[in-house]
């Protein structure tokens, strides 16, 4: 069951995935709404990441990867043959699930690369930088190491360090695909309360492997099993009065 209560900023419709012949999404349609944090939850295998990065067109770069249906990002078509891929790939941010800054880069560099490899001139990269940092919440924690090199930081600082690299080209979106795998508790609850100041400014979606922490972070919830939509409503109903006995099972883990 889709419920849709707000406009989408993105969208998936009957969008499906292959990886050569294999279809790996089926006909999904999946909204993200307009300033909430949207996860997509399911078994290893399920087909979050894939979704993911069609959202964002960085499925086709894989070789024998192809995508049929639309994304729609503010009702146009991204996958429409006149529309600039990396133009999108500019208004869609995507995180990784592990930290991966530019280990020759120091921390500014960092901050600004996403600009230099776009071609984009920084006016005031001082300023760029600093506001970055500060959105993420590291700069008072680092304005005195900006030209150490990235992969000194912690890992929790990476990849918040990966957040601001994204923010630097102003997205509107940003999709975090497991942000939180390779984290701790306490570096996990940093993340998660990150996308809680951003989804103030952006649209977000999380894929995540942990039910609780799409209870915790998210607004509206997509369960996702082997590629196929099996429910989408807001975080509180589908956790409470799931109405597929296939969430409910997956729930109270029956499975996965």
């Amino acid at each position: 069951m889709v419920v849709v209560e707000a406009e989408a900023k993105l969208e998936a419709v009957d969008l499906e995935a292959f990886y050569g012949a294999e279809r790996v999404l089926k006909r999904l349609r999946i909204p993200l709404v307009q300033g909430a944090v949207t996860a997509v939850i399911g078994p290893s295998g399920s087909g979050k990441t894939t979704l993911l990065r069609c959202l964002s067109r960085m499925h086709e770069l894989t070789s024998g990867a192809r995508v049929q249906g639309a994304v729609l990002l503010d009702g146009m078509n991204i996958y429409d043959p006149a529309v600039d891929a990396s133009a999108v790939r500019r208004r869609v941010a995507t995180i990784a699930a592990k930290p991966n800054p530019f280990p020759s880069m120091s921390v500014r560099e960092n901050v600004l690369s996403g600009l230099t490899l776009s071609g984009i001139r920084a006016q005031d990269a001082e300023s760029i930088v600093e506001s970055c940092l500060h959105e993420v919440g590291l700069w008072d924690q680092i304005k005195d190491r900006l030209r150490i090199p990235a992969t000194a930081l912690s890992t929790v600082e990476q990849q918040q360090l990966c957040i601001a690299r994204s923010l630097a080209l102003r997205p509107e979106v940003i999709l975090l695909d497991e942000p939180c795998s390779v984290l701790d508790p306490m570096a996990t609850a940093r993340i998660e309360d990150l996308m809680h100041d951003l989804r103030e400014r952006y649209t977000l979606g999380i894929a995540t492997h942990s039910m609780q922490q799409a209870a915790r972070v998210s607004d509206h919830v997509a369960f996702v099993l082997s590629g196929e939509l099996i429910e989408y409503s807001d975080t509180d109903r589908l956790f409470t009065r799931p109405s597929d006995v296939r969430t409910e099972d997956y729930l109270t883990g029956r499975f996965g």
